[in-house]
């Protein structure tokens, strides 16, 4: 089994001798460099060559040529005679394989607030952009001509994409304001071929504000959009109320201090400029309250008294028309008023809530023995003070 001489002798029972030899050379097959198996790109092939010291070659197909083109899946083999009459045989396995897939999809147009945003997550794959980076996230925010090149299991792929931007539409309604009642505002969005959405869906350009609130228009051009907004308030003439005409009693003072509906300015009749005044005196008071949308006047009557609760100590009910009633001797202003009067034996005889009302000595229709009565009055005056009396009252006839 190996290359050599190769010799014997042979003798027989009579001594005669006889020998012969043989010479052997071991020839080398063809030469096969095969792996047990290889691949190629989709859309490409790969190229089989048979062994160069061949005479005759026999691939599986039955051809006979130096080398065979692999543009399909599947299992190649080859018998090859050398030149030496050797003969040897080989078989591999070739496989197709897929392109990297991946998109940068189709040539677009941007608007100037918005970006292209690529995250490739490919297996055993690189990448290569043409500006040199080489991540698999990559961010696109301009205008140009954009490529990627992926490599996966020896095979590679190419993407290119072309970028444009435009600008969106310039919508501008104003700055937030503040506004008199009554008045309008005309907020305008107009912007060249563009579509509008207003907060309340009307589509106009334009928008008429006749209330507070937020206002808000969207505005889309080539599907490109822009929005602004603006806050509007309403501001109102001032609006208050000094009272009804009141009485004073003499000692005290009365202060006027009006709620007023919107930030003002004071001027009260005697020049003076606070939030409130003071009276001490009978006489007619006004306040003018303003600001940049008007001014609103209001006055008040003031009329001063004592305001002593005096009471009769006796009446007579005698029908001469001379202290026949007894009631409050001055009366004076008062916001509520109540009377009752009680006999010895704490009888409720009589009760009145008004202050000019009184008792005319008479009990379920009856006139009242002469004696001495309880009465008992609570009241609030202008000044909203509580105050509570008591006495007794002699009915004499």
């Amino acid at each position: 089994n190996k290359a050599g001489v190769y010799g014997v002798k042979v003798t027989d029972k009579n001594t005669c001798i006889s020998s012969d030899s043989l010479s052997i050379q071991t020839l080398n097959p063809p030469l096969f460099n095969w792996p047990l198996d290889s691949s190629f790109c989709e859309g490409n092939f790969l190229t089989l060559n048979a062994p160069s010291d061949t005479k005759t070659l026999t691939w599986q197909d039955e051809t006979s040529t130096p080398s065979y083109k692999v543009s399909v899946t599947g299992k190649y083999s080859l018998i090859a005679i050398s030149n030496n009459g050797c003969i040897d045989t080989a078989t591999i396995q070739v496989n197709e394989i897929s392109p990297p897939a991946f998109t940068l999809g189709p040539d677009t147009i941007l608007c100037s607030y918005q970006s292209l945003l690529y995250n490739f997550n490919l297996p055993d794959a690189s990448y290569l952009w043409e500006d040199g980076n080489t991540n698999n996230n990559y961010s696109i925010n301009k205008a140009g001509t954009f490529w990627l090149t992926v490599n996966q299991n020896g095979c590679s792929a190419s993407d290119t994409l072309n970028v444009e931007y435009k600008q969106p539409p310039v919508v501008n309604i104003g700055s937030d304001t503040t506004l008199c009642e009554g008045a309008t505002k005309l907020l305008n969005a107009k912007a060249t071929n563009a579509s509008y959405l207003w907060q309340d869906g009307s589509t106009n350009a334009e928008y008429s504000v006749t209330s507070s609130g937020k206002y808000f228009v969207i505005a889309t051009s080539d599907n490109c959009v822009t929005s602004d907004t603006i806050n509007i308030n309403y501001k109102s003439i001032p609006s208050f109320s000094l009272g009804k005409d009141t009485f004073l009693c003499t000692g005290m003072q009365l202060k006027l201090s009006p709620v007023i509906t919107a930030s003002s300015q004071y001027l009260w009749q005697d020049g003076s400029k606070q939030s409130f005044f003071n009276v001490l005196n009978a006489g007619t008071y006004s306040l003018k309250a303003s600001n940049e949308c008007g001014y609103f006047i209001d006055s008040i009557k003031v009329e001063q008294g004592i305001c002593e609760l005096f009471m009769p100590s006796g009446f007579t009910p005698n029908g001469d028309g001379l202290n026949d009633i007894f009631r409050v001797k001055y009366v004076f202003p008062v916001k509520q008023f109540e009377m009752i009067i009680y006999n010895r034996w704490g009888q409720k005889i009589f009760e009145t809530t008004d202050e000019n009302k009184g008792w005319d000595g008479y009990y379920k229709g009856l006139a009242a023995s002469m004696d001495t009565y309880i009465w008992m009055i609570d009241y609030t005056d202008e000044n909203n003070a509580r105050h509570a009396q008591h006495g007794t009252v002699t009915l004499i006839r």
